[in-house]
C-alpha cells in the first residue's frame, strides 16, 4: 500500500478502537458500534461517520441516537394534518443546503433531495427560512466580510443575499412522482443521482402516505408498490450512506407506525432489507393556551447560540415531538419527548422547559 493508504489504515484502526472501548463518547460510540455490520469495510465506517450531522434543531437532535442524523437509520415523523411534519421537514432541509458561512445561513452547504409525493412543496416557503437563517446566523459572524458588504449599500447586500439563495436552491433536487409505480421509477432513477453526486447527505419523502387511501381500498394492487418504496428507500440509504427522513400522515387518533399494516393496505416497515433501522417520531400540535402560559427558553438554532443571540418565545402553538405514540402511551412508559415553536417565517425554534 502506498503512504496515504497507510495512513488511511491506521487512522481507521484507531476509529474500530475508539468503538471498541467507548473512548468516543457514551452517546456516539453504541450508534457507531451498533452501524457497523460483520460483512462492512473500514471504508464503510468512514463514510458513515462523515456522513453524520447534526440537524441544528435541538427537537430532533436530542431525540436521535448519538444527537445527529446519520445514515444509520430510516427515520419516519408521524402526526396528523397540520402536526408540523413539514414544517419540520423544510428546516431540516435548509440546514443542509443553507451556505456554511453565517451570512449564507450556516449549513452544511451538501446537496438534498426532496420527494414531493403530495405536491404541496412550496419554494417560497423554504426561501423564507433560508432568509431567516441567514438574518440570524449574520449576527455571530465576527470577521470584517460583514462590515464591508455593510459598507457597500443596501443594493450590495440584496445582491449577495440573491446570489447565495439560489446557490442553497440549486443544492437541492425535487421529484414529484404522480402515483406509486412512479415513485418506485423515481427512486430507481435516483440511484444514477446518489452515484453521480456522493455528497448528497440528505434525502426527504413528504409525505409517505400520499396514496394511503388508495393502498387500503385497493391492497392487492396498490400496497406491494407501497411497501416497495419504503424498501427502495432502506436500499438507497444503505447502498449510498445517505439520512432518509419521510414523513406520514397518521389519521385522527391514530398511533403511527402501527397502522402501516392496518389502514396502509398491509403496509409494514418491519420486512425492511437487512441492516434498516427505523426510528419513529411522533408530532402533534398543542393548541396556544392548552399548556397555560408557555413556560420556557428558546435553544436557538445553528449560529445563534455563538453569537449570544436571544430568541423570544413567538407567540402560537407548540408542537411536540415524542418516541412514542400518542394514542398508546401509557403513564408508566417512557418516553422522550421535545417542543419547539414556528417564527413568523415558519422556521422551527425549539424550546427546552
Amino acid at each position: 500500500p502506498t503512504a496515504t493508504g497507510r495512513k488511511v489504515a491506521r487512522a481507521c484502526q484507531h476509529a474500530m478502537a475508539l468503538v471498541a472501548v467507548g473512548a468516543v463518547g457514551e452517546k456516539v460510540a453504541p450508534v457507531i458500534a451498533a452501524a457497523v455490520t460483520p460483512d462492512e469495510t473500514v471504508y464503510d465506517l468512514f463514510r458513515t461517520l462523515q456522513s453524520s450531522h447534526g440537524t441544528g434543531l435541538e427537537c430532533l437532535d436530542s431525540l436521535l441516537a448519538g444527537g445527529a442524523l446519520g445514515p444509520t437509520e430510516l427515520v419516519v415523523l408521524h402526526g396528523e394534518a397540520g402536526a408540523g411534519k413539514t414544517a419540520l421537514l423544510t428546516s431540516l432541509i435548509s440546514a443542509y443546503i443553507a451556505g456554511e458561512e453565517p451570512f449564507a445561513g450556516g449549513g452544511f452547504g451538501v446537496p438534498a433531495i426532496l420527494v414531493d409525493t403530495e405536491g404541496a412543496f412550496d419554494i417560497d416557503v423554504l426561501l423564507e427560512v433560508l432568509r431567516a437563517r441567514a438574518s440570524r446566523s449574520s449576527v455571530a459572524e465576527t470577521s470584517g466580510a460583514a462590515a464591508a458588504r455593510a459598507a457597500d449599500g443596501e443594493g450590495s447586500r440584496l445582491r449577495i443575499q440573491a446570489a447565495w439563495l439560489d446557490e442553497a436552491v440549486s443544492r437541492l433536487l425535487v421529484v414529484k412522482p404522480r402515483e406509486p409505480a412512479d415513485l418506485l421509477r423515481q427512486l430507481d432513477r435516483l440511484r444514477d443521482v446518489l452515484a453521480a453526486n456522493p455528497r448528497v447527505a440528505l434525502l426527504a419523502v413528504d409525505s409517505m402516505s400520499a396514496w394511503q387511501t388508495m393502498a387500503g381500498a385497493f391492497p392487492r394492487s396498490m400496497a406491494p408498490f407501497v411497501q416497495e418504496a419504503w424498501c427502495a428507500l432502506a436500499r438507497l440509504q444503505r447502498e449510498y450512506c445517505v439520512a432518509i427522513v419521510a414523513t406520514h400522515r397518521s389519521p385522527p387518533g391514530g398511533r403511527g407506525s402501527d397502522l402501516l399494516a392496518r389502514r396502509g393496505g398491509g403496509v409494514s416497515l418491519d420486512n425492511l432489507p437487512r441492516g434498516a433501522h427505523c426510528c419513529h417520531l411522533f408530532l402533534r400540535r398543542i393548541p396556544d393556551g392548552a399548556l397555560g402560559a408557555a413556560s420556557g427558553s428558546v435553544v436557538p438554532p445553528i449560529g445563534a447560540a455563538a453569537s449570544g443571540l436571544k430568541l423570544s418565545l413567538p407567540p402560537g402553538d407548540l408542537f411536540e415531538v415524542c418516541t412514542r405514540s400518542f394514542a398508546n402511551r401509557s403513564g408508566d412508559q417512557p418516553c422522550e419527548r421535545s417542543t419547539f415553536v414556528l417564527s413568523p417565517a415558519g422556521e422551527v425554534i425549539s424550546v427546552v422547559s
